[in-house]
Order: C-alpha cells, then structure tokens, then sequence
C-alpha cells in the first residue's frame, strides 16, 4: 500500500469534526445548548458542549500547530470557566517535546492512545451473506427511521425541525449515515465522512440485543462500496485496540496507520 498522508488524514479528520458539530447544532432541540466553537490564536479551534462536560468527543482541540501552542492556556481557561474537561490528539507528525513541553504547562496530562487504521478501497471485502439483514443509506430508509427513534428521542419532542428539513440536511452533507436492519428492526447504524479523496468511517452503533450478528462488518463492507463510487483512494478510521470494531476493521483488510498521543486536563 502506499505510504500513509498523515497531514491530509489530520485535515479531514478537523473537517470531521466541524461538520458533526454543525449537524448536531441543526438537530439539536430548541432547548439545547449548541456546542460551541471558538479559535484561539492564528489556528487552534476548540469545542465546547456545556451540556456535556465529560464528553470526550465535543469538548477538545484541534486544528493545534506549531504557531498555535501559546494559544493553549487561553483556550484551557475557556474550557474551566464552564467545569468543562478538555482533549486534544497528538497525531506523530505533532507529537514533539514542544508540543508536549506546552500542553503540560497548560494543564494536561497524557491519558493514553488512539490507533488510527487505514485500507485502500481497490476491492471489496467478503462478509458473511445474511438473509436477514439488511444495509441501508438514512435517504433509503426513510429519514424519519434514522431521526425519530434514534436522534430525537427527546423529553419534549424538537418542534422548530421539520422532517423535509432535516432530509435535506442529510442527503446534502458530506457526511452519510447507513443503517442495518435485521427483520425489518433497526439494529445499528454507522456514518461516513469523505473530504477530497480520504472517506473517514465512524465506528457503528449496535443495539445490544443485535450485537454478534454481523452488523459492524456488513456496515464496513457496504461504505468501503460508496467510498469506491465516490472514487475516493483512502479509507480511515479510528478506534481502540482489542475492541469489537478493531478485530471487524481488521478482518476486513485495514492495517494500522498510526497512534495518536491522548491528552486531557481533567
């Protein structure tokens, strides 16, 4: 395979996360707090969901940078002014003692890793036939399917969305959604992101009563098919070793690209 872009991975990967942040921001109910998105120096982007002060996900950095490291306290401050923890990845490319050296002197500490693993889309992957199961895009199945059960489960139902509204969002984002039914019940779900020629594959979503039934792997098989139609020549995903979406990845073709240094300070 070819050698591994760690900066355009990292680029997508901050496309990534600003496109869920305005997605859940277009979702959310009327009575929830937006996360937020603030910049800090020449660069350095940090979210904040205040209704989510554990979230490992909304409430960290990215887009840090060389130029951006004297931004870091200023940013932290912003995070403990709401007793909200903060995050940030070091892919290798910018894990270096300054990186290091300035995120401890803005109060984080290293918490672990994250392994980032890649395949090239040149084929797909055989998985287990199931007459079952079935895989679909959120646009097939009908957006209400996807909304309604799973993203809207709500104490008082969202009143200022309409369903069309929402349809739109999500056959015109970058972002899709694929579900998997097994007899006609929703079982798991997955997304897929692509920018340029990278596709980046969250990991799915499975109901517990539907775990072991090939959910995951059908899912993966099914977005490497769109990240072909969308020619793109990379696909990448992220997620912890020894987990069930890493022997899934695994099994499927993907390889390991590289770990990214976990950072928080909480």
């Amino acid at each position: 395979m070819k050698p591994i872009e760690f900066d355009e991975i990292d680029t997508v990967s901050t496309k990534l996360d600003l496109e869920f942040t305005k997605l859940n921001n277009y979702l959310a109910p009327a009575d929830t707090a937006p996360i937020q998105e603030k910049q800090f120096g020449s660069s350095l982007v940090a979210l904040k969901d205040s209704g989510k002060p554990n979230s490992t996900y909304y409430n960290r950095i990215i887009c840090m940078n060389t130029e951006s490291l004297d931004a870091l306290r200023g940013a932290a401050d912003w995070y403990r002014d709401d007793d909200v923890s903060c995050n940030c990845s070091l892919p290798p490319q910018k894990t270096n003692e300054q990186s290091v050296t300035a995120l401890r002197a803005a109060g984080f500490h290293y918490v672990g890793t994250d392994a980032v693993y890649f395949t090239r889309p040149t084929e797909l992957p055989k998985v287990e036939d199931n007459p079952a199961m079935s895989i679909l895009t959120a646009e097939e199945a009908g957006v209400s399917r996807v909304l309604i059960p799973e993203l809207l489960s709500q104490a008082t139902a969202p009143t200022l969305r309409s369903v069309e509204e929402l349809s739109q969002r999500y056959s015109s984002s970058s972002l899709e959604y694929f579900l998997a039914f097994i007899d006609g019940e929703l079982a798991a779900r997955a997304s897929l992101f692509y920018s340029g020629h990278i596709c980046w594959f969250s990991n799915a979503i499975t109901k517990p009563e539907f775990r072991k039934r090939g959910c995951h792997a059908a899912l993966i098989s099914r977005r490497i098919r769109r990240a072909r139609e969308l020619r793109c020549n990379l696909v990448v995903s992220d997620t912890e070793f020894h987990s069930a979406s890493h022997r899934n990845l695994s099994k499927l073709g993907f390889q390991l690209a590289y770990m990214s240094a976990e950072f928080s300070n909480s």
